[in-house]
């Protein structure tokens, strides 16, 4: 990390970072991470808290609002961290939120 000049900002959260200081680490060691494109629709009831959720995990590639308020989109985040995604959302819509992985990259 002192080689690739990586600084961890201890006010930012983990996933904020993540990105970044892997590009910098992969630019001294030459290693590669599985990230995979997951869709997610969320119900009317919790779409408001879960959209800022969803966005702080990954980077966004899609989203939209369907007719009946669900909240749909489509992200791209690490595969490690796709158990914790899975668990953030099922405490947060008690089990109520669907999840899809669309492609492995």
């Amino acid at each position: 990390m002192e080689q690739a000049k990586v600084r961890v900002d201890l006010e930012k959260r983990v996933e904020e970072q993540i990105d970044e200081i892997l590009n910098k680490i992969q630019n001294v060691i030459p290693i590669k991470f599985e990230r995979i494109q997951i869709a997610i629709k969320i119900p009317p009831s919790f779409a408001g808290k879960a959209s800022n959720i969803v966005r702080s995990f990954g980077t966004l590639l899609k989203d939209e609002w369907a007719k009946d308020g669900s909240y749909i989109c489509l992200i791209e985040i690490p595969a490690g961290i796709q158990q914790e995604v899975y668990d953030r959302l099922n405490n947060l819509t008690h089990g109520q939120v669907e999840v899809k992985v669309v492609k492995k990259i």
